[in-house]
């Protein structure tokens, strides 16, 4: 049985993975506005659970779409802060996410 988005964020509101999956799709969409309100979402539900590499792929993807949108310097502010969660989640889990600061910081340092 197959879950559409719709449905999944009725069914799981609180499920992190499930709001930045929509985004993702959203932007696929070019729906660039609803996914710059879901990645915030991405980022609440996930800092709720203290899951710092979702909630730093939910700035990511907020900074990706508002980049999209010309927003430039908004998005220099949320990969920044997509770099410090994916950071306080090494610190915390003892894991490597290098290749997603690797990607946030060339993001954030180019233009």
């Amino acid at each position: 049985m197959y879950i559409l988005p719709d449905q999944a964020v009725k069914e799981f509101p609180d499920e992190p993975s499930i709001w930045n999956t929509r985004s993702i799709l959203c932007r696929w969409a070019k729906n660039f506005e609803q996914a710059v309100n879901i990645c915030e979402k991405v980022y609440i539900t996930a800092l709720a659970r203290r899951d710092y590499r979702t909630a730093g792929h939910g700035k990511q993807n907020r900074a990706d779409a508002l980049r999209e949108l010309g927003r430039v310097e908004e998005a220099k502010i949320n990969y920044a802060a997509a770099i410090g969660l994916y950071k306080d989640f090494e610190k915390e889990s003892g894991q490597s996410v290098a290749p997603h600061i690797e990607g946030a910081t060339k993001k954030l340092n180019s233009n």
